[in-house]
Formats: C-alpha cells, structure tokens, sequence
C-alpha cells in the first residue's frame, strides 16, 4: 500500500483514484464539514461521479454498515471505490463494506466470519483519509465489526482488506482538542504496549521507539502546547502501531 504523507496532500486524491471509478465517500459524523476536510475532498473530487455514506459509529454496527453495502450493491459494486474518511472505526467499517459489497451468499455476518478464506475472493478498492490518528488501521488488513442488535462484535483479517493508499496530512488534527489528541495517544500507547508484552525481540527495539516518541507528545497534548511538529510525530507513530508489519507481531495466543 501507499502512505501519502504531508500537508495538503488530499490533492492527491485524483492520481491514486481510477477516474471510471465511482467514490462511495463514508464518514461519521457531519464535523468533517465544519473544518474544511468535506471541502479539500470535494475539490479534489470534482471530476468524480461522488455518493456519500455518513453516520458510521466510533464502534461501527454492522446493520449501519450492512446499508452501506445495499448502496453499493444497486449501483454495480465493480464500478466503485470507498473513500473512508476519519479514524481506525470508520478505516474498519469501511473494510467491511468493501468484502461485504462483493459477497453474494444471503449471511455475510456469519460466512465471512467463520469461513473468510472461502468465502472472501474479491473486495471493492478502498482508500483512507485520516482525520483521527489513533490504530494504524489504515495501513492493515483487520477490521472489527459490532453488531449492536446481538449485541456480538467480530473481526475480519484478509490480505484484500489492506487499503491501497492512506492520506496522512497532520494539518488535519490541527483543529483537534487536546483533549480528544490526548485521548488517541493514551490509545495508541496501550497497543504498543500489546506488542511490546509479546516474545519477538525485534520488535521490542520498535516499540520502545514508539513509546518515547509517545510520552514525549502526550505531555504536550496535556499541558496544551502540542506543535505541528508533534502533531506530525503523533500521525507517524499511531500509522506504526498496528500497521501491516508490527500487527504481525500481536500473536492471537
């Protein structure tokens, strides 16, 4: 996959996007309107047949999900791109709409559960506008999907949920509270510590890396006086902890 990192690089958009293809924008909530995220992306977007899909949740439910999906089944699943905009829940529920959408079987709740190897053969390409930095899911091929109604949560690991390309702009947590940044780095802190409990010496060296680099930032998220530096530093950190290397490292024993 591609990392897109650096100010402004939502203009990018048009040289990693197929211009055949129709983007299925998804989100969360409608705050990417109120910060100039939604504008960038339309501008970059303008030559582009553009369908959106908001009101994915921070733990996304699979039914929100499963309307997704309908969408993009009633309009030619192979003719789309997912366009996930916001942080690691959005990334993940949008994983899930790109295998789910190419799924033909009536249970795709239980099949790409429990026989994802058989039953996962395509997905429809996606790409990630981060807004939120926090997991790193931009750049793996996990998902974790909720069902609220069963009150169930699951994941998905397959090699075609890894999004093609991930934008990276640390201009975009800028408008961020430093409360909501402290939070994401107290996350990002407890999933390197996950990988550094673990027996693989290499990567003890990573993470210890990762955990400087975090504690340094965090105490100035909490005395409020984080710089754009630290807010780049913090962006390339959260891409690190789960990414498609160092999630390798999380054992599921």
């Amino acid at each position: 996959m591609l990392i897109i990192f650096g100010d402004g690089q939502i203009a990018q958009l048009p040289n990693h996007i197929p211009k055949d293809k129709t983007v299925l924008m998804c989100y969360g909530s409608d705050s990417i309107k109120e910060n100039n995220i939604y504008m960038q992306i339309s501008t970059a977007l303008k030559d582009y047949n553009v369908m959106e899909f908001g009101g994915i949740e921070s733990s996304p439910d699979y039914d929100t999900l499963m309307k997704a999906v309908a969408v993009v089944k009633a309009n030619e699943p192979e003719t789309f791109f997912i366009l996930a905009v916001g942080g690691g829940s959005i990334c993940d529920g949008c994983k899930f709409i790109a295998v789910a959408s190419m799924y033909n079987g009536s249970d795709p709740y239980g099949d790409l559960l429990e026989k994802q190897e058989e039953e996962i053969r395509s997905a429809v390409p996606l790409g990630v506008v981060v807004t939120l930095p926090a997991t790193g899911s931009e750049s793996n091929s996990n998902c974790v999907v909720t069902c609220h109604r069963t009150e169930t949560k699951f994941s998905i690991d397959h090699p075609l949920l890894l999004p093609r390309f991930a934008v990276l702009d640390p201009s975009l947590s800028i408008p961020l509270p430093y409360g909501e940044m402290a939070i994401e780095v107290m996350e990002t802190f407890v999933h390197v510590c996950e990988q550094y409990a673990k027996e693989w010496k290499h990567m003890d060296r990573c993470t210890e890396s990762l955990l400087k680099v975090l504690t340094t930032n965090e105490q100035l998220e909490q005395t409020r006086t984080a710089t754009k530096d630290a807010r780049e530093d913090i962006m390339w950190v959260t891409n690190h902890v789960l990414n498609y290397l160092t999630a390798q490292s999380v054992r599921s024993d």
